[in-house]
């Protein structure tokens, strides 16, 4: 049997519809390809910062415990008082000095709003946690997802602490 008695083997119909799509796919993903190596070495010459740097400690914010920070900075407490009367609830410098019963607190939040002033939330046993949430972030702005995501992070916590 010679080769010229063989039959010719099937081969693949290039103006299939099929094939025409995978040509059509390889060509799309080397030229993605191409922009990806391309915007690669563009960032590395613009010097930004791949994502597996890590960034400079002096950029880094370092946590400072309250009872330190006024020993860091300049005496804050001679500084005019900047909050509204709705904010003044929360904290505790501005409140008057009435006598009250000791409860024991749970737990103490700190919050920074957005114009940079403190408000401190102090979570005493036996108060409803829903219903101080909802009024502190009310007096302090936060919309009601925030006020949600605060109650259920206070109330993970509490519960850890419980056990």
């Amino acid at each position: 049997m010679s080769s010229e008695e063989r039959e010719p083997r099937a081969k693949l119909n290039m103006e299939h519809g099929f094939i025409q799509s995978i040509i059509k796919n390889q060509v799309d993903r080397d030229d993605y390809d191409k922009e990806q190596k391309l915007m690669k070495v563009q960032n590395k010459i613009s010097g930004s910062p791949s994502r597996r740097e890590r960034p400079k400690r002096a950029a880094l914010q370092v946590y400072v415990p309250p009872h330190l920070r006024g020993k860091t900075s300049t005496n804050t407490e001679t500084s005019p008082p900047k909050a509204s009367s709705t904010a003044e609830d929360w904290e505790v410098e501005k409140k008057p000095a009435i006598p009250t019963p000791e409860v024991a607190i749970q737990m103490k939040l700190e919050f920074v709003r957005k114009d940079g002033e403190v408000c401190e939330l102090n979570i005493s046993e036996g108060e409803d946690l829903k219903k101080v949430v909802t009024k502190f972030g009310r007096a302090n702005g936060l919309d009601v997802r925030l006020r949600d995501a605060l109650y259920h992070r206070l109330s993970t916590a509490m519960k850890g602490r419980a056990v």
